[in-house]
C-alpha cells in the first residue's frame, strides 16, 4: 500500500511546499530504522536503510532528480545491494560481519561519488555511470534482486526477507520516477517506511513468540488469556523427567526434545492453540471448547509422544530426514519421552481465565503424582 502511494503521488504530482519536509523523511526515517535495528540485533535491516539514506542523498530533492549518479546509484547499486542482504544472516552490529553489513552502502556511495567526480564528460568513469544508470540494466538489477529476494523469503519465512522485498518495490518506484525525471522522495520515504514496520514486526515476534520451538511464547499467552470468556478450557503440559534428560544427554538434546514436543503440541485438536509457557512446560488454550473435547485432543497428543521415540540428532546427523532410512545398526537407539498434562475450564469455584489455569496446574501436578505419562482432569 505505501508503494502504491508513492507511485500516484508521483503520477499525480506533490505541491511545492512538501518538498521541503520530504526530502529529508528518508534520512530521518533511516536514522530510525537503524537505531531500532541495531537495538533488536537486526544489521541487514540496518544495512538496508543506510541504503535509502545514501541514494535520497544522491537523487538530492526535485531539481537533482536526473543525475546520472542518482541513476546509477539508486537504478543498480541499491537493488543490488538489497539483494546481497537477502541471503545473508543478521550479524551484532559490533562483530566484524555486522560491521561489513553497514559499511557496505557507506562504501558503495562513496564509490559513485569519488568516480562521478573524478570521471569527465565521455571517460570510461562516466560511461560507466550512464551503463549503470540505463533502462536495461535497472530492470535487469531489479529483475535479479526480486528473484533473490523472494527465494531468501521462501526459504526462511522472515519478515526481515519481506520488508527488503518490499523496500525493493520502493526502488523500483523510485526508477521509474527518476526515468521520467521526477525525484523519487516519495518512493524512497517509502522504501524506509517498508522497512520500519519490518522492525516493528520482527520485535512484536521477538517478543511473543519463543526461538526455539517456534511456538507462541509466554507473552502471547497472557494475552491470549484477556480474551478468554465463556466457553474455554486451558491445559498444561509438561515433559516428564526432563531435568534427568538434560543431565544424562545435555542441553542440545535437550534442545530438540522441546521442539519435538512442541511439533506434536502444534498438531493439538479441539480448536486448542500451544504456547510456551517457561522451560519445559506448555499451555494449551481452548477457545470455545468443552471439557471433555480438551481433555480428549490432549490425551490423543499425550499418546503420539510416547510412542514416538526421540532420537538424538548428532552433529552429523543430515538437518533433513533421507528418503532411505540407514541400516539399523547405524542408528541411534529411541528415547522413551513423556508428557504429563492437566486440563481446567471454568466451573462453580472457577470462573476467571487466571483461576481455571491455577486449577488447570494443579491437576498437571496431581498427573504428575499419579505416575506422569497421563491427564488430569481438574475436579
Amino acid at each position: 500500500m505505501l508503494v502504491a502511494v508513492a507511485w500516484v503521488a508521483g503520477v499525480v504530482g506533490i505541491p511545492a511546499a512538501a518538498w521541503p519536509v520530504l526530502s529529508v523523511l528518508p534520512e530521518l526515517g533511516g536514522v530510525l530504522v537503524v537505531l531500532l535495528a541495531v537495538r533488536f540485533r537486526r544489521s541487514r535491516l540496518a544495512a538496508a536503510a543506510l541504503f535509502v539514506v545514501v541514494a535520497a542523498r544522491f537523487t538530492g530533492g526535485a531539481a537533482s532528480g536526473g543525475l546520472p549518479v542518482a541513476g546509477a546509484f539508486v537504478g543498480s547499486i541499491l537493488p543490488l545491494g538489497l539483494m546481497l542482504l537477502g541471503p545473508a544472516g543478521d550479524e551484532t552490529p559490533w562483530s566484524v560481519r555486522g560491521a561489513l553489513q553497514l559499511a557496505l552502502p557507506l562504501a558503495s556511495g562513496a564509490l559513485v561519488l569519488a568516480v562521478a567526480r573524478v570521471a569527465p564528460s565521455g571517460s570510461t568513469g562516466s560511461v560507466l555511470l550512464g551503463f549503470l544508470g540505463s533502462t536495461q540494466v535497472i530492470l535487469w538489477c531489479l529483475l535479479v534482486g526480486a528473484v533473490v529476494l523472494a527465494a531468501s523469503w521462501l526459504v526462511r519465512r522472515s519478515t526481515v526477507e519481506a520488508g527488503l522485498l518490499m523496500a525493493l518495490l520502493g526502488v523500483a518506484v523510485a526508477d521509474r520516477q527518476l526515468l521520467d525525471g521526477v525525484a523519487p522522495d516519495v518512493a524512497l520515504v517509502a522504501a524506509q517506511a517498508v522497512l520500519l514496520l519490518a522492525i516493528v514486526e520482527e520485535a512484536h515476534r521477538l517478543a511473543y513468540h519463543d526461538e526455539l520451538t517456534g511456538l507462541p511464547g509466554r507473552r502471547a499467552f497472557d494475552d491470549a488469556l484477556t480474551r478468554l470468556r465463556g466457553t474455554f478450557a486451558i491445559a498444561m503440559v509438561d515433559i516428564d523427567h526432563f531435568k534427568r534428560f538434560n543431565d544424562r544427554f545435555g542441553h542440545e538434546a535437550g534442545d530438540q526434545v522441546l521442539r519435538m514436543v512442541a511439533r506434536e503440541l502444534s498438531r493439538m485438536g479441539g480448536g486448542g492453540r500451544t504456547y510456551r509457557y517457561g522451560g519445559e512446560e506448555f499451555a494449551v488454550v481452548f477457545p470455545s471448547a468443552r471439557l471433555e473435547t480438551a481433555r480428549t485432543a490432549v490425551e490423543a497428543v499425550r499418546e503420539a509422544i510416547a510412542r514416538r521415540p526421540f532420537r538424538f540428532r548428532g552433529l552429523d546427523r543430515p538437518r533433513k530426514k533421507p528418503r532411505k532410512a540407514p541400516p539399523a545398526r547405524t542408528r541411534s537407539p529411541g528415547v522413551g519421552i513423556t508428557v504429563s498434562a492437566g486440563v481446567a475450564a471454568p466451573g462453580p469455584k472457577r470462573q476467571s481465565p487466571g483461576e481455571v489455569l491455577q486449577a488447570a496446574d494443579r491437576a498437571l501436578y496431581r498427573a504428575k503424582r499419579q505416575g506422569r505419562n497421563r491427564v488430569a482432569v481438574a475436579r
